[in-house]
């Protein structure tokens, strides 16, 4: 099944779990082309670029979610093949690995000026166990995870190898 398509509404359910995984469901309301944020489903703790918010290599991490904070706000831009580029709203900048060219557990997740390369390219696939989509680094096939999968603002976001789902920390995109 494509998750993608120029009129499909989608919502995302995220997990993040300690060396766990970003996972995202597909039912609803966003359309693509939207401006949406990576929100925790059990703390509403987002994913967010932190200030000063434009600087190259800076790490993405979770923050408490203010409607006018355009710095938690994504857009999932399709690539085909259930790629994406994942865009900051406030940045304009694309979800990134640190370096670009990283394939190890625990390298940071930044965001970078969007240039299209193979470590700016994220893929999503159907988990079969819930209803939701696992979102892997095209590059190196990790998984965008929560370093120590803490409950906290200011955790950075890495990549990690896959692991089950903890739905108890499970994360919508609106």
């Amino acid at each position: 099944m494509t998750i993608v398509s120029k009129r499909m509404r989608l919502v995302y359910a995220v997990t993040l779990a300690a060396g766990g995984v970003v996972a995202v469901s597909a039912p609803a309301h966003a359309a693509d082309g939207d401006w949406e944020r990576l929100s925790s489903f059990a703390t509403g703790r987002v994913a967010a670029v932190p200030a000063p918010y434009t600087r190259n290599d800076e790490q993405v991490v979770t923050a408490v979610y203010d409607d006018m904070a355009y710095n938690g706000r994504w857009m999932f831009t399709p690539l085909g093949s259930d790629r994406y580029t994942i865009q900051n709203r406030y940045s304009n900048q694309c979800l990134d690995t640190q370096g670009g060219l990283a394939t190890t557990a625990g390298t940071p997740v930044v965001q970078n000026p969007c240039d299209s390369t193979t470590s700016q390219r994220w893929v999503l696939t159907r988990d079969n166990g819930l209803q939701i989509w696992r979102i892997t680094n095209d590059l190196s096939g990790l998984s965008l995870a929560v370093e120590t999968g803490a409950d906290a603002n200011g955790v950075g976001f890495v990549l990690a190898n896959n692991a089950p789902n903890n739905t108890k920390q499970m994360f919508q995109k609106w």
